[in-house]
């Protein structure tokens, strides 16, 4: 059976809140098991069902809650079981939502998800790199801990099944790349740019951006402005993938 390793409750907004899960690693294939979000306002009793039949598929946006109140709160737990034996399941350990972004902090946001939707933003999808779940069952070496081989298709040379969740469109605003030349024993021309993007999704090192279905870029360092711990804003330095890199065989929606 899967094992939770964490549960956490995330507000980026006051239209929804966002529940999701980290599962310890495991060699057992995934996608045999379903998860259904439960929630509460108490935190040992009263949870009913939000959604069943999750499939790959490791965090849920719930947008049915009332967020104006400043005292109510919600508590959540994951359910994973395996789908051709409905017995056998596991439960999470009760989390609660954390604390709501400020006033200010939620003007910031609105005002940044504004200007990139209707001024400065691009259409962009977003793929966050797994960093847990099922191990490749391509290249992994569970005695040595490693990867065996590159530009595998089945991790896509992260080392878990599928490499990186299913993807996320948001808006991006993206500089123009400089211009350069490197010379080391032959020419190079590298293209890095920097871009920046609003709170959602939260990104790190080694997720990927594909911009308008055209150029793929790798996020290499990530600088994230916070007002009271609360994320607002984001600056992404970004360096071109290259064309024959295992990468540009991720599949977008429409891309098919």
């Amino acid at each position: 059976m899967l094992e939770f390793d964490s549960v956490y409750v995330e507000c980026y907004d006051l239209d929804a809140l966002i529940a999701g899960w980290v599962i310890k690693p495991t060699i057992e294939d995934i996608s045999l098991y379903r998860f259904s979000v439960w929630r509460s306002n108490t935190p040992d009793t009263g949870f009913t069902k939000v959604v069943d039949g999750l499939q790959n598929l490791f965090a849920y946006k719930d947008a049915d809650i009332d967020l104006k109140s400043k005292w109510r709160k919600f508590y959540y737990k994951v359910q994973v079981y395996l789908a051709s034996d409905l017995t056998k399941l596991v439960w999470s350990k009760v989390t609660s939502s954390n604390l709501k972004p400020d006033v200010y902090a939620l003007e910031i946001i609105r005002r940044n998800n504004l200007l990139l939707k209707n001024f400065v933003g691009q259409s962009t999808y977003a793929f966050v790199r797994r960093t847990w779940g099922q191990r490749c069952t391509a290249c992994w070496d569970a005695i040595k801990q490693r990867k065996t081989q590159s530009n595998c298709a089945v991790c896509f040379n992260t080392g878990w099944v599928g490499g990186f969740f299913d993807p996320i469109n948001l808006n991006v605003n993206f500089n123009p790349p400089p211009e350069m030349i490197r010379h080391a024993q032959f020419e190079i021309q590298p293209e890095q740019t920097v871009a920046w993007c609003s709170n959602f999704p939260p990104l790190s090192p080694k997720d990927i951006l594909v911009e308008s279905g055209r150029n793929r870029w790798r996020i290499v360092q990530i600088s994230k402005t916070e007002k009271r711990r609360t994320l607002v804003h984001q600056v992404l330095q970004l360096t071109k993938i290259n064309p024959q890199d295992i990468e540009y065989t991720l599949k977008i929606p429409g891309s098919e």
